[in-house]
């Protein structure tokens, strides 16, 4: 529409206007219908039996007694799936209440709070209480009051009607009994479940009933639109606010120096504001100038400096310039570059060498500007920080722990090891004992790729490394489907992006798979658009590592972005479809090598090419929807709906540290002002796919944000960057069609503010920017600090890393720390000086000193304030055991 209006067609502002309010109210209708599609929840009493029913989920309740009341729990208004600062309540629980209720009155964090609405979630609404003796309800109430309770009708064919809007953290209802006994029903999505649970003071807990949750779909899949509307309700506001400011700077810069400037007692002043065509080399002749910037080395900027003191044109000596032109250093007339005429073959060896990287830094500059460049490198920095302070250089989730340990047995040469002695003292996650072997369950792809890092002493400066250079690839795949300019922005957003930040300085198969699938797209782009073609089969060789880094969506990013170039050069791929023949042939035979691996490496571990080891280790843990899938016990679409709403939530949140719909606003700019190109409708089709995909998984795996969505990063920093450069040229056109219709002579058309057309976007990128820098990174900082991943135990990390002990093995009881934390401290082959094993009785402690023979026992005693104390296992210990 906008794109109608600046290209001159007959559109007017009002037209547009009416066009964007009509937009807004649309999608404002949209969203209020959204909050009509709740979860109904009923109770009916028949008989003497209580029925639930939460969606199409129903539950038999058997009690003994009618209950009296019916209570809503009172809840924390600052207690959600995700918040503000990133935290969760319900995957790494670092959701701190004190810190959200000491923020919760502040500007920023009641703005963000009304813009998500909420206020609005998990809420109760339209409760009604049916009585057996009368046709209408006893108790009607459209909005309870946290914590409200409601007396119950007395005798049975009552029934209790209510709905939930818009479900997202745990809700519990009672029924309350009598003063020491009560029925509670627990609606959880997140855990997938709906539970009835019997409270009887002085008693335990009794679960009387318990069923998965959820089934129905239906409210699950608005709450996903819902928030794609939100997010083009907010395109559209970001849209009308800056359009609207630039048109009124314009109009008031235009008015004024049309007063200025056309005023009669300046009429006669000829002013010009067309900037001078300035020369490289002032009061140069022409030639020499030419032959100046094309024999030396210097750049153009500094041959200035050298022209100086040359005579004005007007004064020209030949005698002069020659003698000033001999002088310039490294001239020579019939060498290039200023070279001597007969370098020596050392010097000649440095001047390539120095060439080959001009050329390089050349391209890139080409490509990116440098403070994309700059960038890079300062976030490099930043991310090897957080790994080796805040991580401490160690894994710290499960799968991370399960790539770290594999690497080292990569690292020694080995794909498994046989199974430790005393096996059950060592439940390493994510590992398998098999048929005398022991192994990771996942593909070797990230392995593989730690083990340099390993040998070279540093394993947490790899990936780190890795996730430059893939900021560094979306650059370049950027520069080659758009412009410089949104190839720069889009790398300046990776480095600012937190997500990316604190994902890439872990031990995770991310930030790895990202790399090779994102230098496998640059190199099959690059081919495409008339590269050698090495590039085809070098692409070929970086889409299968990344596939056997991550494989199915290694398969599935590398179908989408390859079909993607594929589509846009379809034209030019058919007249050049002989130069395809043979590479294309080395790409597919190179994907079935790869293929072959994934095959052997299957038979190595499990005897069978066709079952994966994660297969073996886990048969649910699979794509699909029905029972026996996933560690919940089944899969539905209800369920992966809510999977993919909790990853946009925190992917809102942690993508750029902005507030909570701005974080996608812009990427929908281009297609709601009709200037997308079909580039972006396939980058966009691509995010769409791999996003939705996860709706068939049965784990939203939210662990240092939406990692999942990980390989979607390119597609959203370009579509991002697209977004804010579109917004800035509907600006600048905006104003120069102002000034244009103001500013009616000609040579005062191009007249105005410099800055014109793209002072509020700019203002604007720098308020979204403060908040990530002055807020949301320096939180994360906070909330990374001494990292374990666990949360609910502070550990002095550096005294567990390096205990003052040698030749020794450290016990502890606690399974979450061990596996966490001490776990992946072992060598595969558990020979290294110190041994991590879960003991906690003199049984355990025999058994182990049985295995390892001469090793004294340590156990590692953490006290409430995170500090650490080793304490030996005395003699007696042992002793007690023999007797």
């Amino acid at each position: 529409m906008q794109n109608m209006m600046m290209r001159g067609r007959p559109w007017h502002t009002a037209r547009y206007t009416v066009l964007l309010l009509l937009g807004l109210g649309l999608l404002l209708g949209l969203d209020r219908l959204c909050y009509h599609f709740t979860l109904p929840v009923s109770l009916e009493s028949h008989a003497g039996k209580l029925t639930l029913h939460v969606g199409n989920t129903v539950l038999p309740i058997d009690i003994k007694e009618a209950p009296e009341s019916l209570q809503f729990d009172a809840t924390d208004p600052v207690v959600h799936e995700y918040q503000i600062d990133g935290s969760d309540s319900t995957n790494n629980f670092t959701l701190d209440r004190n810190y959200l209720d000491q923020i919760s009155t502040t500007p920023y964090y009641r703005f963000q709070a009304w813009m998500r609405d909420l206020a609005g979630t998990s809420q109760w609404r339209n409760v009604h209480i049916h009585s057996p003796a009368s046709q209408r309800s006893d108790v009607s109430m459209g909005d309870p009051a946290n914590g409200s309770s409601f007396p119950l009708p007395h005798g049975t064919g009552w029934q209790v009607t209510m709905q939930l809007q818009r479900p997202e953290t745990q809700r519990t209802i009672s029924l309350i009994i009598n003063d020491q006994e009560s029925i509670s029903i627990v609606i959880n999505r997140n855990d997938r479940f709906v539970q009835v649970i019997q409270s009887h003071s002085g008693l335990a807990d009794v679960e009387l009933n318990k069923s998965f949750f959820p089934t129905d779909a239906l409210p699950f899949g608005v709450m996903v639109l819902d928030l794609l509307v939100r997010v083009l309700l907010w395109a559209l506001v970001l849209l009308g606010a800056v359009l609207l400011c630039e048109m009124i700077v314009a109009l008031l810069s235009a008015l004024l120096l049309r007063q200025i400037y056309f005023a009669p007692s300046t009429a006669k002043v000829q002013h010009s504001f067309s900037p001078a065509k300035s020369s490289y080399i002032p009061s140069t002749p022409p030639v020499l100038q030419e032959t100046l910037i094309s024999h030396t080395s210097f750049p153009r900027a500094d041959l200035t400096a050298i022209t100086e003191d040359l005579p004005h044109s007007g004064d020209f000596d030949p005698e002069f310039y020659e003698d000033h032109y001999q002088s310039i250093p490294f001239y020579s007339p019939d060498t290039e570059y200023g070279l001597p005429e007969q370098p020596s073959t050392t010097r000649l060896a440095k001047v390539k060498n120095l060439l080959w990287l001009r050329t390089i830094w050349q391209k890139l500059v080409e490509a990116l500007h440098p403070i994309a460049l700059l960038a890079l490198c300062l976030s490099f920095l930043f991310v090897a920080w957080i790994a080796r302070v805040q991580y401490n250089g160690q894994p710290h989730i499960y799968d991370a722990n399960a790539y770290l340990f594999a690497a080292k047995m990569y690292a020694q040469g080995h794909l498994s090891v046989p199974v430790p002695p005393a096996a059950s003292h060592f439940p390493g996650p994510f590992m398998i004992t098999f048929q005398g072997r022991w192994f990771a369950q996942y593909p070797p792809g990230t392995a593989l790729t730690l083990v340099p890092g390993l040998w070279l002493g540093v394993p947490w400066l790899v990936e780190p490394v890795l996730g430059t250079l893939a900021l560094l690839g979306i650059g370049l795949v950027a520069a080659r489907l758009y412009t410089r300019q949104v190839a720069t922005l889009a790398v300046l957003l990776g480095t600012f992006s937190p997500f990316y930040s604190y994902l890439a300085a872990s031990y995770l198969s991310h930030a790895i798979a990202l790399f090779y699938l994102i230098w496998g797209l640059w190199a099959f782009l690059r081919f495409t658009q008339g590269g050698a073609r090495w590039n085809l089969l070098f692409a070929a060789f970086l889409l299968g590592m990344g596939a056997l880094t991550r494989d199915l969506v290694g398969i599935l990013f590398a179908g989408l972005s390859c079909s993607m170039i594929v589509l846009l050069y379809r034209q030019q791929i058919w007249q050049e479809r002989r130069r395809w023949k043979l590479p294309a042939t080395g790409f597919f035979l190179i994907c079935l090598f790869f293929g072959g691996i994934t095959l052997a490496v299957n038979q190595s571990l499990t005897g069978d090419p066709f079952t994966s080891a994660r297969t073996l280790f886990f048969a649910g843990d699979r794509w699909g929807f029905g029972p026996g899938i996933g560690f919940y016990g089944q899969h539905t679409v209800a369920a992966g709906l809510v999977n993919l709403d909790e990853i946009l939530t925190i992917l809102s949140i942690d993508l750029y540290g902005w507030p909570f719909y701005l974080t996608l606003a812009f990427m929908a700019i281009p297609f709601l002002t009709l200037r997308a190109r079909m580039v972006d409708w396939l980058c966009l089709a691509c995010v769409c796919l791999i996003a939705a995909s996860f709706v068939g998984y049965f784990y939203h795996g939210i662990y240092l944000g939406p990692r999942y969505l990980f390989e979607t990063l390119p597609f959203l920093l370009i579509l991002t960057a697209r977004g804010i450069l579109t917004l800035i040229a509907i600006a600048k056109e905006l104003t120069a069609r102002i000034y244009r219709t103001f500013l009616l002579k000609h040579e005062h058309r191009e007249m105005g503010l410099p800055f014109a057309g793209y002072l509020f976007t700019t203002t604007l990128m720098l308020c979204l920017l403060s908040c990530n820098v002055f807020y949301y990174l320096p939180r994360q900082i906070v909330l990374y600090q001494n990292y374990s991943g666990l949360s609910v135990y502070p550990i002095d990390l550096p005294v567990l890393y390096r205990p003052d002990l040698h030749h020794a093995i450290i016990v502890t009881e606690n399974y979450a720390i061990y596996q966490m934390v001490l776990f992946p401290l072992n060598d595969p082959q558990l020979q290294g000086d110190l041994i991590y094993a879960l003991a906690s009785d003199a049984t355990d402690y025999q058994q182990l000193q049985t295995a390892f023979p001469g090793r004294k026992i340590y156990h590692l005693d953490l006290n409430a304030d995170g500090t650490i104390h080793y304490t030996q296992v005395g003699s007696a210990d042992l002793q007690q055991t023999r007797k």
